[in-house]
């Protein structure tokens, strides 16, 4: 399973406090407690636009399942999708509200092995504590330090995971086929 970040697919650069508030969130995870916050940013998602690459799900899904993850509601995540047509490239919708934690190591644990995709330090470091690989896109021009691959987009994803699936030892006749 792959997983993706809202943030990863999203510009929320105009949603006033995004980043820290995220943060907080996970936070709070670590000591236990967790209250939906997602009224806080009700009209402050409509500054919100897809990343010039987010398209590139489509070439994803073609690799594996796609789940989206989010400290926003489901219903919201799956309208901001439904509106620039990326629903379509989705399998799973997986919220704080569902598995009643905000984005932490304990909700990387609740989802067990798979990638996630990323543009946040905590949610990479998170998900490297749960053993998950890890790409980090650099939305925001920083590295994350224990990434398995630091990238500047998710066509460097897509591009990346389809020249290593392919299994050289099978030798030509995989490609005719």
């Amino acid at each position: 399973m792959i997983y993706v970040t809202i943030d990863s697919i999203f510009d929320f650069s105009k949603v006033k406090d995004w980043k820290k508030i995220n943060i907080m969130a996970s936070q709070l995870a670590c000591v236990g407690e967790y209250k939906s916050f997602n009224e806080f940013f009700k009209d402050r998602l409509l500054t919100v636009n897809p990343f010039y690459d987010s398209y590139y799900l489509e070439e994803l899904r073609y690799r594996d399942s796609l789940a989206i993850v989010s400290n926003l509601d489901h219903k919201t995540v799956e309208n901001l999708l439904s509106m620039y047509n990326l629903d379509s490239f989705i399998s799973r919708i997986i919220t704080a509200d569902m598995v009643k934690t905000f984005i932490s190591r304990i909700f990387f644990q609740k989802l067990g092995h798979g990638v996630l995709i990323t543009s946040l330090q905590h949610e990479g470091v998170f998900a490297k504590m749960n053993k998950l690989k890890v790409y980090f896109i650099k939305r925001y021009g920083e590295n994350l330090e224990v990434a398995d691959y630091n990238v500047e987009s998710l066509e460097q994803i897509a591009d990346f995971m389809s020249s290593h699936k392919i299994d050289k030892g099978l030798g030509d006749s995989h490609l005719r086929c």
